[in-house]
C-alpha cells in the first residue's frame, strides 16, 4: 500500500506541474493573466473549489489530531486498536 500511495504522491505532483509549465511557457510568468483564467468557466471553478474544500478537511484533520489522547495516536493502522 505504501507503494500506492508513493506513486499517487508522483502522479498528484507531475500531473498538475506539467499543466502548469505548459502554460508557463505559453503566457510567461503573468499572474494576472493566470488568476483571470481561473475562473473563466465552471468546470474549472468546480476544481478549485474541489482543491478548497479538500484543503480545508485534510488542515482541520492534521489540527484534530493534535487534540486527540495519546494512546488514539498510537493505534497504527492494521492493529487491532478499538476504543
Amino acid at each position: 500500500m505504501k507503494q500506492f500511495y508513493l506513486a499517487m504522491c508522483f502522479i498528484g505532483t507531475i500531473l498538475p506541474l506539467s499543466q502548469l509549465i505548459i502554460w508557463v511557457k505559453e503566457n510567461g510568468l503573468d499572474f494576472a493573466a493566470l488568476i483571470g483564467e481561473i475562473g473563466q468557466s465552471r468546470i474549472s471553478m468546480f476544481g478549485w473549489y474541489d482543491v478548497l474544500v479538500s484543503a480545508v478537511v485534510l488542515f482541520a484533520f492534521i489540527i484534530g489530531l493534535q487534540f486527540l489522547e495519546p494512546a488514539v495516536l498510537e493505534c497504527r493502522w492494521g492493529s487491532h486498536c478499538f476504543y
